[in-house]
């Protein structure tokens, strides 16, 4: 059996991410759901109809936070209750695009001890072009260049320079290794420098090769996407809203500067 690891806001994307998992990713050895859901106050009235879900589906590990609600706190909690050799990390608002041999993964896994981390690709994987290396040498990202293509077993993989929190299979006792998230860190930036500090020669990749479709796609980037453009306009059309609902910090976020009115 392998965990298969939850951060949930309470929103009913995690239905449509859990029947997407069921159908197209396949394991003989079965799955052990952890959940740990963060009630925020805008989605706290789907939380019964999401623990009946759970139910129905027969997942008793959730943790069900009303407290302060971060995602370093949310993963903290999922690392530290990890049981199983592999894990399967998700978030509540995925979908997978085509079937993924998680068995067949798991055992180039075993055979191999330097693959550390395998993700599932959320675009197509493209080819590093010239124009790509310079856009991202002038936002200093090369680290997100993708490189060299290996077959092993059967298995397509491109090696990878970063530890994300995206849809992705992992050793338990490699991330074990790392201390805590802090909350008020970025956990996909802390934990890929941790994992640099610990693993001089890295194992990290994505799974497929050049010219392979997405085989996931985020479903709650949609929303993201109109929530951020109404706080925008909100704000700029009644400044006063920074002071009323405090949210300058958000806006500053959404904009990437400083706001200024």
């Amino acid at each position: 059996m392998i965990d298969v690891i939850v951060t949930s806001i309470c929103r009913k994307q995690f239905e449509t991410t859990y029947a997407s998992f069921m159908k197209n990713v396949r394991y003989d050895k079965g799955f052990r759901f952890i959940i740990h859901i963060d009630v925020l106050e805008k989605n706290k009235s789907y939380l019964p109809r999401l623990l009946e879900f759970l139910k129905y589906n027969r997942i008793s590990d959730i943790n069900i936070n009303k407290e302060r609600h971060t995602f370093a706190n949310a993963v903290n909690h999922l690392f530290k209750n990890l049981q199983s050799e592999y894990y399967f990390h998700l978030e509540d608002d995925w979908v997978f695009l085509k079937p993924i041999d998680l068995t067949a993964i798991i055992r180039v896994m075993k055979d191999n001890e330097n693959i550390h981390n395998i993700r599932f690709s959320k675009q197509e994987i493209k080819r590093p072009s010239n124009r790509m290396k310079k856009n991202l040498a002038r936002r200093n990202e090369l680290y997100l260049l993708p490189g060299e293509e290996i077959y092993i077993d059967g298995l397509d993989l491109i090696k990878s320079n970063i530890w994300s929190l995206n849809p992705h299979v992992a050793r338990t006792s490699v991330i074990k290794r790392f201390a805590d998230i802090p909350v008020d860190i970025n956990p996909e930036s802390f934990l890929s420098r941790r994992y640099f500090e610990k693993f001089s020669q890295p194992g990290l990749y994505i799974y497929g090769k050049y010219g392979d479709p997405p085989c996931v796609s985020d479903i709650g980037r949609p929303c993201y996407i109109i929530k951020k453009a109404q706080t925008i306009i909100e704000i700029i059309k009644d400044p006063s809203l920074i002071k009323r609902e405090n949210r300058i910090k958000k806006l500053e976020r959404y904009m990437g500067k400083p706001f200024k009115h």
